[in-house]
């Protein structure tokens, strides 16, 4: 063997080691994920006991407050229990309003608002960490802080009412399906609207695996905007906000598409348009078709062209009152 092809092969070999060495580093890069068991036995969940000691009164102080420590807070968009005619009290049923990624309590208004006041059902709607604030509060926050939200705004409405309901918008309804999913909330009626089981922008899949941050800033850069539908959106929603977020969001997302074989005992509805520009409708419709409920219902809305399906900020008086009507007629009150 000549001297030349000797030393290719040397050279060879070298590239093969570094590229070798190359792919375990990327696997081994840090990533965004969740793990549901540790999540379970961290100290803020064990917290959840002392609400569930507390009278009603009681809960509805502590909810009222429980915004109060986050910076740059929009006040309008914080937490909120709509009491039927302000009366604090114990009912048969409450309703649990779970907001989509970027938005608030006010998401679908005057829906929330009218379904209290039609039923005589409190309805009780968390303002997620990093939602109502600046831009940068979202830099900090965890997919755990949203899924511990979740749980506590369960709890705090399994206090005021014998039997709990849930609606969920987009990322609302991930939530919603994951606390149902892994035995920790038992809801009688579960409402998906446009559930969110993948972005529709399929670049979003580049950011469940290593080095997520780092590839969310190549791709992104430090911060993530978009441009809302109506002023009232604008008001509404976080339309500016750190990337480092987004991660987050889809290890919840990709969680809650994972789940499989577990049975919930709700009544389930799923409302979605086929011409959704946020989310994949395709993996919507997917992972429906995996949800093992109690009764499954499904609307596809062919005549709407919105993500958000209901709301004064995005959608008709005449849009927001069919989707009331169909919610109110689910719920069977």
């Amino acid at each position: 063997m000549n001297t030349k092809r000797k030393r290719f092969i040397k050279i060879f070999q070298i590239l093969g080691v570094f590229l070798f060495l190359l792919i375990v580093v990327f696997f081994a890069g840090p990533r965004s994920t969740i793990d549901y068991q540790a999540f379970k036995q961290s100290e803020r969940v064990s917290e959840l006991k002392k609400i569930r000691e507390m009278s009603v009164d009681e809960i509805n102080e502590y909810f009222s407050k429980i915004d109060v420590n986050k910076p740059h807070l929009n006040v309008e968009l914080k937490s909120r229990i709509l009491w039927p005619n302000g009366k604090v009290q114990r009912y048969s049923n409450a309703v649990l309003f779970l907001h989509g990624f970027s938005a608030s309590p006010l998401e679908l208004t005057p829906l929330t608002e009218k379904l209290s006041t039609d039923f005589h059902v409190p309805v009780v709607s968390p303002l997620f960490s990093g939602h109502g604030q600046d831009a940068d509060a979202m830099s900090s926050v965890k997919a755990e802080d949203w899924l511990f939200e979740s749980l506590r705004a369960y709890e705090i409405s399994k206090k005021i009412a014998d039997h709990v309901d849930v609606i969920g918008s987009s990322t609302g309804a991930t939530l919603a399906y994951i606390i149902s999913a892994m035995g920790d909330a038992q809801f009688k009626h579960m409402v998906f609207l446009s559930p969110n089981f993948g972005p529709k922008d399929s670049r979003s899949e580049l950011i469940t695996g290593p080095w997520s941050q780092l590839i969310t800033n190549l791709i992104q850069g430090p911060y993530y905007s978009w441009e809302a539908a109506s002023e009232l959106q604008g008001k509404r929603w976080l339309t500016r906000m750190s990337s480092r977020v987004l991660p987050e969001m889809m290890s919840l997302v990709k969680f809650g598409r994972e789940l499989s074989g577990q049975k919930i005992s709700s009544k389930c509805l799923m409302l979605y348009t086929p011409h959704d520009t946020v989310v994949s409708v395709e993996k919507l419709k997917s992972k429906w078709a995996t949800i093992d409920c109690q009764e499954k219902r499904v609307h596809e809305i062919n005549d709407y062209f919105r993500h958000v399906l209901a709301g004064e900020s995005v959608a008709t008086p005449e849009v927001t009152a069919d989707r009331l009507k169909e919610i109110e007629d689910f719920f069977e009150y």
